[in-house]
This record gives C-alpha cells, structure tokens and sequence, in this order.
C-alpha cells in the first residue's frame, strides 16, 4: 500500500478530534478505519458492525455476537481492537487467526 500525498491528511491524529465531543463521538475509529480500507481498497465489501457503547465499552457478549455474525455473512477479514482484563476462551477457541 501506497499512502499519497491527497490521502495521508486521513492519518494526522489531530483529525480524530472531530469525535470528540462532537454529534459523530458513537462511530469511533471503527469508522474511520473503514474509510481508511475504502481508500485503499475502494472495491472492497465493508459489513459495518457496532459491538461497542459510544463510550467504548462492551459485553464480551456483544463482541463474540459481532463476530459470529461477520462470519456468518461471509466476512473474510474482521478488524477491531480492544482489551480483556480476563482471558477469553470463547475468543480463543472459536475465532483463531
């Protein structure tokens, strides 16, 4: 992947403060990362899932449904990011990479 010069503005963290605070603070880096693919990618097939509050928080539930949803639904690739205090092993044993 090439980052040119038209599209690298999309990379300056200073323009993730438009969520802050602002109408868009629920879409989070989820949708940002999917411009990001459709920039790069522009033909590819986005399934956009929300498994996380607008505060950033979510059930362990809520994710493990996101995911079995993405897969059921044909998806190839799934990227979210996040954090266990406690290991999952319905993460671990259903989901490998």
């Amino acid at each position: 992947m090439v980052v040119q010069q038209s599209t690298a503005a999309v990379l300056d963290q200073s323009t993730a403060a438009v969520l802050d605070g602002s109408p868009y603070v629920a879409f989070g880096h989820g949708t940002m990362t999917a411009g990001l693919v459709h920039l790069v990618a522009p033909k590819a097939k986005i399934l956009p899932l929300k498994a996380f509050s607008s505060d950033g928080t979510a059930y362990l539930s809520n994710i493990i449904a996101a995911l079995y949803y993405a897969q059921q639904h044909g998806a190839n690739v799934v990227n979210m990011s996040f954090d266990l205090s406690v290991p999952s092993s319905a993460l671990r044993t259903q989901f490998r990479g």
